[in-house]
């Protein structure tokens, strides 16, 4: 075998970078979790994010680590989801786009690296609020590089973008979390696989006004919990 030829084809093998994208991320990862004496606990969770988007190389690739770097950096808000259910609800809103993206290239690098962030923020039991927020910038970035060969997709993308964000502020249980993930995924397979713009247009407004009101009626507000906190 021509070693020369063989360089070329493990070189340019995406199997290949994505292995090392995933050791890379697993490395990051063990380093933080290391660390967490030094860093708040709410921030390590999104610089796994970050590292996992480096397995991408490409122009769109390099913005979105570095949008996920600078979100998931910035403070976290009183009331954080602190559960499992933030995480969940992050883990389907990337498997719906992923779904319904024409092109993956950015959407597979986001399943990695989250995958990694949950594992971290649940073994460090670290509140999801900025990291949540870094996934919600990547829906809207991948929706965008992924999608913008199929307007339907564009209009899934962007009504998952806008549950995640909604879904987690409410403190899901577990029907707010059932109705965010199987809504997202009726966008993704219901919507962003149409072909034109009208009907999915409208489809995808509607049904992203009706997921958002069911996702309020369901879940309660941290103002609403501490207004019922009994006092005295």
């Amino acid at each position: 075998m021509d070693l020369s030829v063989w360089a070329e084809g493990a070189l340019t093998s995406r199997a290949l970078w994505t292995s090392l994208a995933s050791a890379s991320v697993a490395a990051m990862g063990a380093v933080l979790v290391g660390l967490r004496w030094a860093l708040p606990r709410d921030r390590v969770p999104g610089l796994v994010l970050a590292a996992g988007a480096v397995g991408s190389v490409s122009s769109g690739g390099w913005a979105l680590v570095a949008v996920v770097l600078v979100v998931s950096q910035l403070g976290s808000r009183p009331g954080s989801v602190r559960s499992l259910a933030a995480p969940v609800i992050s883990v389907g809103a990337v498997g719906a786009l992923y779904a319904c993206v024409p092109d993956t290239e950015h959407a597979l690098v986001v399943v990695g690296g989250l995958v990694a962030a949950v594992g971290v923020a649940l073994g460090l039991q670290a509140p999801w609020g900025p990291t949540g927020r870094a996934v919600t910038a990547s829906l809207v970035l991948v929706t965008w590089t992924d999608g913008s060969t199929r307007p339907s997709a564009l209009i899934a993308g962007a009504g998952i973008a806008v549950v995640h964000a909604v879904a987690p502020s409410v403190r899901p249980g577990v029907s707010t979390i059932v109705i965010a993930v199987a809504g997202m995924l009726v966008l993704s397979r219901g919507v962003g696989l149409l072909d034109g713009l009208r009907v999915p247009l409208v489809l995808g407004i509607s049904g992203t006004a009706l997921l958002v009101l069911a996702i309020l009626v369901s879940g309660r507000s941290p103002a609403q919990e501490q207004s019922s906190a009994p006092t005295g």
